[in-house]
């Protein structure tokens, strides 16, 4: 019931990186970061008025004919003419007059190719390129190219170099994201840094609920692996409460239970399982087997009986010699008889030793059933692998000594005497020692009364 399984990663894989870059694949995009055909210095100085972060910066236009060339390779690109759309914009690298902007631009682009293509190692080497052209691209480029190699770097397992890009990215943010934040705590995690993966992770956390923003279930599943990684048991229950109220599911209901249990907070796991059991959350058999015993070791076999047999019912749990054994268990301690022996009777047919028929020894005895006694008694004799042979044979006895057999009676509490000296089973050795004894005198008695008719 221990939570083992490793927090899964939010980056996503393989062409869905593409996404992350700073360009939505259209001229619209390319224009909407700054960027103007002709040299328009004015709409170039209105965008830069909205946004004032940029104000410091002076980004050198894209001239018309780049504008163009960038124009052709993205219309390969969405008719995903990857090959073509790489050799026009490595043609289009080769100009000598480009400036920083327009080299940028060309990178970003090649490096999307190169994304849709998987091939990780030359978009990273692209992005990189992007970034060495230093204050002669626009803020909104530049921190959304940190972000996206922190995030290749991060697929790749180069976990150094994903930390390294999104501090710089942190850097550029005076707000940074929820998603951030957990994107953070990931890298810290796979570095072995589980206590600053945890810090990042609560942030996200505050600054979602401040926002008033979803606050994901990965993230309280990632936090609460994370505390149990740093066997801080009290703060991992903290959480799991947390996931069960708002995502009550089985594994989650499970390891909550599991919690109790380390702490060795028997009630609560009790409690545990019974929200578990009402919420559906037990449908597997192991599951029940577990509820069944916690319910009889804590005093309540009745209950115990009864959810099992529900749960046979429902297929849940199989019918096996096990199974029914644990039912018939339950019933037997709850003074159910008719319905334990109903149970045995069904274990005994499936089992390959006696120790069941040993039950229906016992059970038949109590309710005053000898002859079904006896027979149990034999079939588990016949069977082996009774756990106490002279007790067995005890109980035998006693049923022939009901049935008037006091000959057979006598011969079994023999046998029964024999069997516990071997086992050094003292006290069942005396039992039946006493039983002899009486029946010898039982018999002499009887003779005499006869003697005298």
């Amino acid at each position: 019931m221990q939570p083992s399984s490793q927090p899964t990663t939010t980056i996503p894989k393989g062409r869905g990186i593409c996404l992350l870059l700073a360009f939505s694949v259209s001229l619209a995009g390319i224009v909407g970061i700054g960027l103007v055909p002709n040299g328009d210095a004015r709409a170039q100085s209105n965008e830069q008025e909205e946004r004032p972060r940029q104000a410091t910066r002076r980004i050198p236009a894209m001239s018309e004919a780049v504008f163009n060339q960038l124009a052709e390779a993205q219309e390969m690109v969405e008719l995903k003419d990857y090959g073509g759309a790489r050799e026009h914009l490595l043609k289009l690298l080769d100009r000598r007059r480009l400036n920083g902007n327009e080299r940028a631009q060309i990178h970003n682009l090649l490096a999307f190719v190169a994304l849709e293509r998987e091939d990780n190692n030359t978009g990273i080497v692209h992005l990189e390129k992007v970034l060495a052209e230093g204050d002669q691209i626009t803020e909104g480029l530049e921190v959304n190219t940190l972000y996206t190699l922190a995030q290749l770097f991060f697929i790749e397992e180069k976990y150094d170099q994903s930390l390294e890009y999104m501090k710089r990215r942190m850097a550029k943010e005076t707000n940074p994201s929820p998603q951030q934040l957990v994107f953070l705590g990931q890298i810290y995690y796979q570095k072995g840094d589980i206590p600053s993966a945890i810090i990042e992770i609560e942030r996200a956390i505050k600054t979602a609920q401040a926002g008033n923003m979803e606050v994901k279930e990965s993230w309280w599943a990632m936090l609460r692996y994370f505390h149990y990684e740093q066997k801080d048991i009290a703060k991992a229950v903290d959480i799991l409460k947390i996931l069960v109220r708002d995502f009550p599911k089985q594994d989650y209901w499970i390891q909550l239970c599991g919690m109790y249990s380390e702490l060795e907070q028997e009630s609560r796991v009790m409690a545990c399982f019974e929200a578990a059991h009402l919420g559906g959350h037990l449908d597997r058999e192991s599951l029940m087997r577990n509820y069944a015993g916690l319910l009889m070791n804590a005093g309540a076999p009745i209950r115990a009986a009864k959810y099992f047999r529900e749960a046979m019912d429902a297929e849940i749990v199989t019918e096996t010699e096990d199974n029914f054994t644990t039912l018939g268990q339950g019933y037997q301690f709850s003074q159910e008889h008719e319905e334990a022996i109903e149970a045995f009777e069904a274990a005994a047919k499936l089992a390959d030793k006696g120790n069941i028929y040993e039950n229906l020894t016992q059970l038949y005895y109590e309710r005053d059933e000898f002859g079904k006694c006896v027979d149990a008694a034999e079939s588990a004799s016949e069977k082996g692998g009774v756990r106490r042979e002279g007790s067995l044979l005890i109980v035998k006895g006693l049923c022939l000594y009901n049935l008037d057999e006091l000959a057979k009676s006598r011969s079994v509490f023999v046998d029964a005497r024999s069997a516990s000296r071997r086992n050094r089973d003292q006290a069942d050795a005396r039992t039946a020692g006493q039983w002899i004894a009486y029946l010898d005198k039982e018999k002499a008695r009887r003779d005499t009364l006869s003697d005298r008719q």
